[in-house]
């Protein structure tokens, strides 16, 4: 499993797109088993990574997650590493939201 280094601290939000806002540190500290997101990498290949959460532990900020991604994306990630280990900032889109999950 993989561990992706926190961004720095008190670091502004930004919109990355017109429109576009990352979900409020709320929303990223609620989310449920099932839920797809997106988490940003950085690297030469794809910087967006798709994955479901598939365990979480802790609440509020000591929230973190067990995210399994797709392998089948060209990804920043080496090779065989399909779960990331995530806190709440790291998540930068939610993609599919408890509800809409069938």
């Amino acid at each position: 499993m993989a561990r992706l280094a926190r961004p720095e601290r008190g670091a502004p939000r930004r919109l990355l797109l017109p429109g576009f806002e990352i979900p409020s540190r709320a929303e990223r500290e609620a989310l449920a088993i099932g839920q797809i997101i997106e988490v940003h990498v950085h690297g030469p290949r794809q910087p967006r990574v798709r994955a479901r959460i598939i365990g979480r532990k802790g609440a509020g900020p000591a929230t973190r997650y067990v995210a399994r991604v797709d392998p089948d994306q060209d990804i920043n990630l080496p090779s065989g590493v399909n779960d990331l280990e995530i806190a709440p900032e790291h998540i930068a889109t939610l993609i599919a939201r408890r509800s809409t999950i069938g």
